[in-house]
């Protein structure tokens, strides 16, 4: 997960430097649903099997869906997949059913408020805005400019670096080392902030 949110942030810098804004807020909104989850797996690690049991089933249904049928070998590992954990899990969000039971619940507005990051609520809001079809985002995406997605940079940043801080926890990092990663970051972020140079 660290390595997709690493890819994310990359393509949003990338994507600022050839000035395409709108493909910048679909980028922000993946990297914040990617902290979303992370955030949540790190409070409930007793998830992360389940998660990735989820992840393996959707690649199953995915082959399936792109080829019709699976291979021999790729079926049985499906099937002892739904034998260990249940056809719930096959629905968005499955891995989370042993926590939240509701399947009406299981959403990304939930984990939201369980992790108490209502603040952040309203990126999403305005990512959508934009991202998603509409009589808004048809004839706003070409009124995007630098200084109205600048400020989205700060925000790819602080979720980038709170990804790599939780982390940091989880693999126990030791001090001196969580120092000078964190000192890097920073700088990073500062010469980021700083208008990136464009070619």
């Amino acid at each position: 997960m660290i390595n997709s949110s690493f890819d994310q942030f990359h393509s949003i810098i990338t994507l600022y430097l050839t000035d395409n804004y709108s493909s910048i807020l679909s980028q922000l909104r993946i990297l914040y649903e990617t902290f979303i989850v992370f955030s949540y797996l790190k409070l409930h690690p007793d998830l992360t099997k389940s998660f990735v049991a989820h992840g393996n089933i959707t690649k199953y249904k995915t082959m399936e869906l792109l080829n019709g049928v699976l291979e021999a070998e790729d079926e049985a590992a499906k099937n002892k997949l739904l034998d260990i954990y249940d056809i719930e899990l096959l629905e968005d969000y499955g891995w989370l059913k042993d926590l939240i039971p509701n399947k009406n619940d299981r959403k990304l507005i939930t984990l939201v408020n369980d992790l108490g990051l209502r603040d952040y609520n309203s990126l999403y809001k305005i990512t959508s805005n934009f991202i998603h079809t509409s009589s808004f985002s048809v004839f706003m995406n070409d009124n995007i400019d630098d200084n109205f997605i600048h400020s989205f940079l700060a925000t790819a940043s602080d979720l980038q670096t709170d990804i790599i801080i939780m982390y940091l926890d989880i693999i126990k990092c030791p001090e001196k080392e969580r120092l000078i990663i964190m000192d890097l970051i920073h700088r990073l972020r500062e010469e980021l902030l700083d208008e990136p140079e464009r070619n």
